[in-house]
Parts: structure tokens; sequence; C-alpha cells
């Protein structure tokens, strides 16, 4: 999933979590415009249904630890 996200176009950093049983996608963008509905809709292209994430949280960048990692 994160893959496919970092496939489209804007996207700089992504990441992935389950949360109370749906998926939720943290993503960070290169651009100021963001436009979740069409990117659910580019990922419904290429992912079954069940791997969509229900909710995309735009973020200025992703928290990361000391090594660098989320």
């Amino acid at each position: 999933i994160e893959a496919q996200l970092l496939a489209q176009p804007g996207i700089q950093h992504a990441v992935v979590v389950a949360r109370e049983q749906r998926l939720v996608a943290y993503v960070a963008c290169a651009t100021e415009q963001f436009d979740d509905a069409g990117l659910k809709q580019a990922l419904a292209r290429q992912l079954p249904e069940y791997m969509v994430p229900a909710l995309i949280v735009r973020l200025d960048g992703l928290p990361l630890n000391a090594n660098g990692k989320v």
C-alpha cells in the first residue's frame, strides 16, 4: 500500500497503519494541493478494495526518531 502511495505524484513519504479495524494512511506531500478523494481513486485502480485506506491524513512531515525511522 505504501509503495502505491509513493508512486502517486507529489507524495514524498507515506505510512499506513491499522487503527480500529480500518486502514489509515499518513502522507507528506511535496505540493500544497492535496486531493484525498483523487488519491483514493488512484489507489482503487491499483489495489483491492480492502487495501484502500479509509482515511488519508496529510502531514507536513512524518515524525521520525533519531535513527530516521517512523
